[in-house]
């Protein structure tokens, strides 16, 4: 079977209605299935009680150490956003950046000759390679350093010498 085989079954399937099981059928299965009758009794709800409790200190308690460590950690100057200065100066415009370093890099990922014909016949040679073009800047100064990869795709035409 194709793929449009299986989609026109499968969208089949969807439009057939599902039977009702045969009423014999239904009270057998009620006959088999055996019934429990539940007594309730305050020893059972003091037990579940007891279960509720020891389900909640089992979340309660690790969240509890994780939030006691992470302010350990806070207070203690670890994490790199303890400086909020710029939030009182989201007014001031950022100074301008002043590239310390400026590279540029292109490396060849892949390169191959293909042959085409022209409308007249002729045939035409392109010489197809693709590129990864990288460029970094850096200001070192207020430490910023922004890169770009971008792929390129470069097709040249060469000539078709025949013999």
């Amino acid at each position: 079977m194709n793929d449009e085989q299986i989609e026109h079954f499968e969208a089949e399937l969807r439009l057939v209605k599902l039977a009702e099981p045969p009423p014999a059928l239904l009270t057998r299965i009620e006959k088999l299935r055996p019934v429990q009758k539940v007594q309730y009794s305050e020893q059972s709800s003091t037990h579940s009680e007891i279960i509720s409790l020891s389900l909640l200190f089992r979340w309660l308690i690790p969240a509890a150490a994780l939030l006691v460590a992470g302010l350990m950690v806070w207070r203690s100057g670890l994490l790199p956003f303890q400086d909020v200065s710029w939030l009182r100066s989201a007014a001031a415009p950022p100074p301008p950046v002043k590239a310390d370093d400026v590279q540029i890099d292109q490396e060849l990922i892949t390169s191959f000759d293909a042959v085409a014909k022209m409308p007249d016949g002729e045939p035409v040679r392109f010489r197809c390679r693709k590129w990864m073009d990288n460029v970094v800047v850096s200001d070192r100064r207020s430490g910023l350093v922004l890169q770009e990869r971008t792929p390129r795709f470069e097709v040249v035409p060469v000539g078709y010498e025949t013999y």
